[in-house]
């Protein structure tokens, strides 16, 4: 029975679209806009719950990844705003209970008599080498298709792999797939008395000689004494590793946690049966030390485990486990482990994203993840993928993945001297990012280093770093993308400046205390302005509506406005700018009233701007959501 579609889709990175409110990863847009899990869940319990939230600070709290969680206002005012809606929340006693599961088959009343035939069967369709030699790359490339071919027929007996989704499926044969290759080539190797050897599959074989790197050596001497030796120790036959092949599926350590979790009760009777028949059959042929037998063989499964890492992380390290001359069978599988694992330790907060948009993410991971992500590089360059890719002498390494191209684009303690003749050498098109707590008093040093740097068109500044904006102003000249986030050492305010405006293509500005007009007009040659941090007067966003409207390249502007009238923004205004996002607020009491109003461009006959008013009546603790009124032209 094959698995239905399992390798059907194209391989694609693990790197999907962002969450608009905090930054994590998509899980649905079904509330409105597109949202991670914790948002989702964050939003329905509010508004189930009626929550009215308040703000310690001064309701300009950050909302993304690592400090979601900090204000709860905040995070609910900014699930409104970036379009979450409270009538698209619905309670289960609304719908109706949950569907049942579907209906699981029973377990069989024999389980691994079928299971032996199998792997008969496999064992007898691998073609055997006509004399014993020497393994090559083809050999062990070979020896990864069997094994994964293989474990996929052996899971697709049992209802609860079908069950799994493509992408859990596939999680599930990167290491069970490399469990199988230990367990049979560890059956192979027994027979074999010679030391310093492993043998494959098809009869060829590794040999721990003087003529191999001291890495490979190591490898198979690992093989033999943690696997070979207990093979031939136990005297392991075929049907104890059915048993071996089977537990391992049921008892699984797979990247992606819990696979099995919805089948459970499944897996448990199946994994209970497998153990019964083992208990059966060796009470039969060793009546006397059944038990002893029956806990080495439950503990010889760790062994197992130890040598699919080892065999993982040979392949970056071995000529002869080299996946870049592998097919692209083994290698999908091979790279889906090394994605798992990242996904895994980011998971477990390990490894740190910023999400720029659906193409592009910035990644910073502790050291012993580099090798899974190199791994995982090296395999998207054999599938037809363009990268760039070198390892730095740093600490900490960011990665940008843009249009499936990656540049290292900053490292962390280390000299910056040293690091930035790498980066002469190394970065095409880098972007520079500066974090609190990333680089502390040498983050003035460093900017002095920008002068060599050339070709750095974007530059990012989040926390409190302690680099006067001034610094990168006067010395990139050619930056063209601009992110501050957070407090910066002194206000953002250099109306003096003798060169000004700069020709910022892109500026994300989100500060507290927000800017000044003289410096917005710094920014008055942007494309694609985003002003965040704190609301505008009237009088603000008029000044800075009028000041882009002769001869400016504006493009895209989204800002937000506080006390605004419907008849802020006419066409004579706006005719010129082809996107304008407005977050509108009016408020009046005792009764609040808000109005949240965005423009945006529609061509006919002609441009038009339509302004959407959506009203929202907030009364005591209880928000009434009344709906989108019709559009304005």
């Amino acid at each position: 029975m094959l698995v239905r579609k399992l390798f059907s889709v194209p391989f694609t990175t693990m790197f999907e679209e962002s969450c608009v409110i905090c930054g994590d990863q998509v899980k649905s847009s079904r509330l409105g806009c597109p949202a991670c899990l914790s948002c989702m869940i964050f939003f329905r319990r509010s508004v189930i719950k009626e929550a009215n939230y308040r703000c310690a600070k001064q309701m300009a709290c950050p909302v993304y990844y690592e400090f979601r969680s900090s204000c709860r206002h905040c995070r609910y005012q900014k699930c409104f705003q970036a379009g979450m809606r409270s009538d698209l929340v619905v309670t289960r006693d609304t719908v109706g209970p949950r569907s049942p599961p579907p209906a699981i088959l029973e377990v069989p009343e024999v389980l691994m008599e079928q299971l032996v035939a199998l792997q008969t069967r496999q064992l007898e369709d691998h073609e055997e080498v006509p004399e014993p030699r020497g393994a090559t790359v083809t050999d062990v490339n070979l020896m990864f298709k069997w094994s994964f071919k293989d474990s996929v027929e052996w899971a697709s007996q049992f209802e609860p792999f079908l069950r799994l989704s493509n992408e859990e499926q596939k999680c599930v044969i990167s290491e069970f797939g490399v469990g199988f290759l230990v367990v049979d080539q560890g059956f192979r190797s027994a027979r074999d008395w010679r030391k310093g050897t492993w043998t494959l599959q098809n009869g060829s074989f590794l040999e721990a000689s003087e003529n191999l790197e001291l890495v490979e050596q190591d490898f198979i001497i690992y093989l033999e004494n943690s696997i070979k030796r207990q093979f031939q120790i136990m005297q392991i036959d075929e049907f104890e590793i059915a048993v071996l092949k089977t537990l391992m599926l049921f008892s699984n350590s797979f990247p992606k946690q819990n696979i099995f979790s919805e089948y459970q009760e499944k897996i448990d009777k199946l994994r209970n049966k497998c153990l019964t028949e083992l208990m059966t059959y060796l009470s039969s042929k060793y009546p006397t030390s059944h038990d002893t037998r029956f806990g080495k063989l439950l503990l010889f499964i760790g062994d197992i485990r130890s040598a699919v890492k080892a065999v993982y992380n040979q392949t970056k390290v071995s000529a002869l486990f080299d996946i870049s001359k592998f097919d692209k069978f083994p290698l999908f599988i091979l790279s889906k482990r090394a994605a798992r694992l990242v996904q895994y330790h980011l998971n477990k907060q390990k490894v740190f994203l910023t999400f720029i948009d659906n193409k592009q993410i910035r990644l910073h991971m502790d050291e012993e993840l580099e090798d899974a992500v190199y791994l995982f590089i090296r395999s998207f360059e054999e599938l037809g993928e363009e990268f760039t890719y070198k390892k730095l002498p740093t600490y900490n390494i960011y990665y940008q993945i843009e249009s499936l191209k990656v540049f290292l684009i900053l490292g962390g303690q280390k000299e910056l001297q040293d690091t930035s003749e790498y980066f002469l050498n190394v970065l095409n098109n880098p972007i520079i990012c500066l974090k609190s707590g990333c680089y502390g008093r040498n983050a003035k040093e460093m900017v002095n280093f920008l002068k060599s740097w050339k070709d750095v068109t974007s530059i990012e500044i989040i926390g409190e770093v302690e680099i006067p904006l001034k610094y990168i102003m006067n010395n990139c000249r050619g930056v063209k993308n601009l992110i501050v986030e957070g407090h910066t050492e002194q206000p953002f305010d250099y109306r003096n400046h003798s060169q000004m405006p700069f020709s910022w293509e892109t500026a994300f500005l989100s500060l507290p205390t927000g800017l000044t007009f003289d410096t917005i007009k710094m920014f008055m040659n942007c494309k694609r302005l985003r002003l965040e941090g704190r609301s505008y007067s009237q009088e603000e966003v008029r000044r800075i509506l009028d000041a882009w409207v002769d001869g400016s390249p504006l493009k895209h502007l989204d800002i937000e406005i506080h006390n605004a009238s419907i008849n802020l923004l006419g066409m004579d205004e706006v005719e010129k700018v082809h996107n304008v996002k407005v977050k509108a607020f009016f408020e009046f009491r005792p009764l609040w009233f808000f109005h949240t109003a965005y423009l945006i461009e529609q061509k006919t006959s002609g441009t038009k701007a339509v302004l959407i008013i959506e009203r929202k009546y907030v009364l005591l603790s209880t928000e009434y959501q009344v709906g989108v009124e019709n559009e304005y032209q």
